[in-house]
């Protein structure tokens, strides 16, 4: 971090500038990366993203960067070098303005880990619960580095220089400050330590105060934060740490300190008192404990978010397998597709591309058959298909149902549950016999009394005061998207409302989510 010719990455890799989005996702995931002392954003991460972007599980989230002015060595009238408050406050500005409706995951090196750790810090002191969901930290000198005292004396006035010394003023504050409001325990935070590293002393890279992190023998500073293929330990720490699964082969989920969010993306029993319980939740109860089943209905209605709340209440083991980062690969491919997110996730086989449809029907029991003995529900959303390919998908699904039904280890363990948009209705495909064995709910739009009790529960939560008349207006302009209301209530908890009137405010939202 602190090496005046060789530290920092100089290799231009992608031309990442401040506030860049390096590719746009497909879903609300956001990874937001954050570079250390001296560095640029597309010489740090450049590699790292360049393999993310061939992951087709993350071709929902959008790939981003945080970028700020920072020299290692500052020469007089020279750009200031602002102080780590001050960064800080620029990466919240960064989060509440872009990313307001986001799960962010922030990703950082060296001297952009403190950066990180200190918006999380900042914002719990206040009182906020954090825009970032999570962090992922490389070699970052919690405890300050012995270089920093050479590179200081060779600077003139450069405070990020001096605040990662280990006698720091500014560190120790933000290491005390971290310990007392229990960050670490509040937001799920791992950091990643290289063995080799010779800058950063090996105490000085693990968490402080405790926390979970990734050791790296073999890697020095700049090299951990630089894969080069998909099964780079250097990437899989951080795949499995993002897509919440543990380090072991079989990836069964590891509790991530959730806590209770009013605004909640993704459901979680902490979040139980936030959720809005309708009659379509019986319905879908009943449905779960039959067996198979498909969730039709529009964007917003919140399908994954009752799903998941069932398979936990029973309870399941929950895999959801995303298909939208495939493409247009037609039925068969997403078949196989579905094969290899099973095999990634539970631990199995991947079938090979020439695999024919019996094979491949074949490939997924063997997977099914090797996860332990418990019930396994298995949620595939974000179907890339045509709806003039749509009966030959149904059809394959219902031949891929019949085949985990009638082998006797994983008949009513393996269920499959699948959620469209549309599709169903008008498929020839989808009659009796398929039906059967999907029972079909339907997820109707919000009506507005659902619409007003969750307008009253997120005002009573955010201590937000509203009117009658408000309320009404709210959920008038609402037209039964759950998610109009929420992004409505994140304006005004993000403080991105910039003042605005409801009704000026209404169109704004109308306006984002037509996008």
């Amino acid at each position: 971090m602190f090496g005046l010719k060789k530290l920092f990455l100089r290799r231009n890799i992608g031309a990442l500038s401040a506030g860049a989005v390096a590719r746009k996702g497909t879903g609300s995931g956001v990874l937001l990366f954050v570079h250390g002392l001296g560095a640029k954003a597309g010489d740090t991460w450049g590699p790292l993203i360049g393999v993310l972007k061939k992951d087709p599980l993350f071709a929902p989230f959008t790939l981003a960067t945080y970028e700020y002015p920072t020299v290692k060595l500052r020469a007089a009238g020279a750009k200031k070098a602002i102080s780590l408050l001050d960064l800080a406050s620029g990466l919240k500005t960064e989060l509440d303005a872009r990313y307001a409706d986001s799960e962010v995951t922030l990703v950082a090196h060296s001297m952009g880990g403190l950066v990180v750790r200190q918006y999380l810090t900042s914002e719990l002191a206040a009182g906020l619960q954090p825009k970032a969901a999570r962090a992922y930290l490389y070699a970052v000198p919690n405890c300050g580095a012995p270089l920093a005292e050479f590179a200081a004396g060779a600077s003139i006035n450069n405070r990020h220089v001096e605040f990662l010394r280990p006698d720091d003023e500014i560190l120790q504050r933000l290491n005390s400050d971290w310990l007392r409001l229990d960050v670490f325990k509040k937001v799920p935070v791992r950091h990643a330590v290289a063995g080799q590293d010779e800058y950063v002393p090996i105490p000085s890279a693990k968490p402080v105060g405790g926390g979970e992190y990734d050791f790296l023998p073999s890697q020095n500073h700049n090299g951990i934060i630089r894969p080069s293929e998909p099964d780079d330990i250097r990437y899989v720490i951080l795949r499995k740490f993002v897509l919440g699964l543990s380090n072991d082969v079989r990836g069964e989920s590891i509790p991530r300190n959730i806590h209770p969010d009013p605004l909640f993306d993704v459901y979680s029993k902490a979040n139980e008192k936030y959720y809005i319980k309708r009659d379509v939740d019986e319905n879908l109860s009943r449905l779960m404990a039959a067996g198979h089943g498909w969730i039709e209905g529009a964007s917003g209605t919140g399908k994954t978010a009752a799903i998941t709340r069932g398979m936990q209440q029973l309870p399941w083991r929950m895999v959801q397998i995303m298909l939208a980062g495939y493409g247009p690969v037609g039925p068969v491919g997403l078949l196989r597709a579905m094969c290899i997110e099973f095999a990634d996730l539970c631990g199995g086989k991947a079938p090979e591309q020439s695999e024919n449809v019996a094979d491949l029907l074949k490939a997924f029991r063997s997977i099914a058959r090797e996860v332990p003995n418990e019930i396994i529900g298995i949620l595939i959303e974000e179907i890339p298909i045509e709806q003039s390919e749509f009966d030959e998908f149904a059809s394959l699904m219902l031949s891929l149902a019949q085949t985990l039904d009638a082998d006797p280890s994983t008949r009513g363990r393996v269920l499959l549950f699948f959620t469209s948009v549309d599709g169903i209705a008008s498929s020839a495909q989808c009659g009796p016999k398929f039906r059967e064995r999907f029972p079909v709910i339907q997820l109707e739009d919000w009506d507005g009394k659902d619409i007003e009790r969750l307008v009253i529960l997120l005002a009573e939560s955010l201590k937000r005061e509203l009117s009658a008349e408000d309320v009404q207006a709210i959920v008038i302009n609402a037209g039964g998207s759950a998610r109009f209301v929420k992004s409505l209530f994140r304006r005004w908890r993000n403080g991105t409302a910039n003042g605005l009137d409801l009704s000026r405010l209404i169109e704004e939202v109308k306006s984002e989510l037509a996008q």
